[in-house]
Formats: structure tokens, sequence, C-alpha cells
């Protein structure tokens, strides 16, 4: 994460870190405007509707998730605890060359958000 947030573009870095870290904003956002947060948080990614790419039970089912005070809570809680924790803690094992020791396989889509920002 530290090297990931020192290489990031600002206005990637603003809309997908900074925007979770002033609650109640984003919970409050995402469990009055479900669908909306939906149709904003995914369809700015790809073209079409979100209807067009997924099953409208599925969209169903996140948007009643979302609308629930305490799960919207909780998503925008692990976003600010992986911004401000995680960032603090894999900085000292970098300073302390601590290094994973398991084996780690890291995937990501070809044309997603980290080709475009890395």
């Amino acid at each position: 994460m530290v090297k990931l947030t020192k290489r990031l573009i600002p206005s990637y870095c603003s809309r997908h870190w900074r925007g979770w870290h002033a609650p109640p904003f984003p919970e409050s956002l995402m469990a009055t405007q479900p669908r909306m947060f939906l149709d904003k948080w995914l369809g700015a990614r790809s073209e079409g509707s979100l209807e067009d790419r997924f099953d409208s039970r599925c969209l169903d089912v996140h948007a009643a998730g979302l609308a629930d005070p305490e799960t919207s809570r909780a998503m925008c809680d692990d976003c600010r605890a992986a911004y401000e924790f995680d960032t603090a803690e894999q900085k000292a094992d970098r300073e302390a060359s601590r290094l994973i020791t398991r084996p780690l396989r890291v995937l990501w889509a070809a044309d997603g958000a980290v080709p475009r920002y890395y």
C-alpha cells in the first residue's frame, strides 16, 4: 500500500481513497441512494448501463446490502482502515525490510484501473 499510494495519480487517489474518509458522507450516500451509488461507482468504470452488464437480481442484492446503514458503514470503515492503519503498518515493515514470506499471486484485469494509473 505504501508504494501504491506514492504512485497514485492524485485524481484517482482523491476519488477512490480520500472520498471515503469523511464520515458520515459516503456511508450516508450509499445507504440512502444505493442504486445511484452502484450506478456511479460501477457505471463510471465501463460503457453501457449496469443492467446491460449485471443481472438485475445481483444489482438488487447489492443495493439491498448498501441500503443497510451498518453494511455501508462497515464498507467505508474497511476502506478507511486500509488507507490509514494498513499503510502505517506496511511502511514500518518496509523500513524494517520485512517481506511477505508466504507464496503470493497478485492478479488484475488488463483493462481496469491498475494499468491506467500505474
